[in-house]
């Protein structure tokens, strides 16, 4: 029998994982090693890291951003996204989860165009309406999801410091 994470994507402890690297810091162990959940992820984790919260700063902890982890969801008892591999965590240590308002309303603003410019492919759980985790980011459309490949397409074709547009 398979699992699934609550996003629908097949999840197990024995998952092929792909290495998830932004600026140097290493989202361990990485994340699905799927051409268009590994491109949708990885354009999200370096956004962030450009426009909003830069991933490795002097004086911050290091090592809090994490990826795939076969594993129950903190806030329900269904599988973890992360169990699928189709999420990660950044700078996990300043956006602890459970706790409101650990970005700025500029970094929010922010992180709604950047989800913008990825169509809504993934979800930040900043804007959860139970728990807040707003070191959470997730693929938040099922396996073969065509507006996910279009994104993941688009993101294949950007040259070095380009980015997305977030019109429709």
């Amino acid at each position: 029998m398979t699992d699934y994470s609550y996003n629908g994507w097949s999840a197990s402890p024995n998952l092929k994982i792909r290495r998830l690297e932004v600026a140097g810091e290493s989202f361990a162990p990485g994340v699905r090693d799927d051409d268009d959940v590994y491109a949708v992820l990885k354009y999200v984790a370096e956004q962030l890291h450009r426009r909003v919260e830069p991933i490795v700063k002097s004086g911050w902890h290091h090592a809090d951003d994490w990826g795939f982890n076969f594993r129950k969801n903190r806030n329900s008892n269904n599988l973890s996204n992360h169990s699928s591999g189709t999420a990660f965590d950044y700078n996990a240590t300043r956006h602890p989860n459970g706790v409101r308002n650990s970005w700025t309303n500029t970094q929010i603003a922010e992180i709604k165009r950047i989800l913008a410019e990825v169509k809504y492919t993934v979800a930040c759980g900043e804007f959860y309406n139970s728990t807040t985790d707003g070191m959470h980011f997730e693929i938040n459309v099922r396996p073969g999801n065509s507006t996910l490949k279009a994104v993941a397409a688009a993101i294949r074709k950007l040259g070095p410091g380009e980015r997305l547009s977030s019109s429709p």
